[in-house]
């Protein structure tokens, strides 16, 4: 016969310190097999067992369910860093296209972008993605668009950048110089998107431009391109 404890309150045999009340935990150590078992399935763990370090070890397991807003996983990558050992670095290609197009290196492929694998459907995913855009045009007026896409390189896969119904552009990155024949900058930028509401277990996000003539470089020894994803509770 299966005995059952049925208990309102636990208590130190001194009744100093109170380990249980109303399904409450307090004051108490989980042993890592109670993580890793999802021993502790409902219920509230007190403050004062994460306060004093009760839970020392153990996983987390893959079927807990985080609250809206908490990150569950990040992801990072890196391209076309100069490197300080090798000496040298990959750098773009001379990119000009007038239309949305996912930027390219000095080799043609499309390396500049991010993938992010085991979503859950229905989570969001911030997409940071930081580089060093070098433009250059022999006008007065120099500009270009950023985009991201998402699962493929055609205008209907951007979600973040483009133009408003008027045409004016969104994201974009201008400089103006009215004394000189021509124009040139370099400057740090970043792309921050939230893609809402994910709906496939992986994705794969590509940073575009368009320019308005201008040439677009993307130089190693000025910094590289980073696309960080983190994967957010829905």
């Amino acid at each position: 016969m299966v005995s059952i404890v049925k208990v309102d309150q636990i208590k130190s045999s001194d009744g100093t310190t109170e380990y249980l009340n109303a399904g409450n935990i307090k004051n108490a150590t989980l042993d890592s097999s109670v993580t890793n078992n999802s021993g502790v399935a409902s219920g509230t763990i007190d403050s004062s067992v994460i306060n004093n370090s009760g839970v020392a070890s153990g996983a987390i397991s893959s079927n807990a369910t985080f609250p809206a807003g908490h990150v569950i996983k990040t992801i990072y990558r890196n391209f076309g860093h100069y490197d300080n050992n090798a000496g040298s670095g990959v750098n773009s290609s001379t990119m000009t296209a007038t239309s949305p197009t996912v930027c390219t290196d000095s080799n043609g492929v499309q390396n500049y972008y991010g993938t992010i694998t085991g979503l859950t459907v229905g989570n969001d995913v911030m997409v940071t993605m930081h580089f060093h855009p070098y433009i250059y045009r022999a006008s007065k007026i120099s500009g270009v668009n950023f985009h991201i896409f998402k699962d493929g390189t055609s205008t209907s896969n951007i979600i973040y950048g483009g133009r408003h119904t008027d045409g004016a552009p969104r994201s974009l990155f201008q400089y103006t110089e009215g004394s000189v024949s021509e124009t040139s900058l370099a400057a740090p930028a970043t792309l921050i998107h939230i893609d809402q509401n994910v709906q496939s277990t992986s994705a794969t996000y590509y940073l575009g431009y368009d320019s308005d003539g201008t040439e677009l470089y993307f130089y190693s020894n000025y910094g590289g391109y980073t696309c960080i994803m983190q994967e957010i509770q829905g």
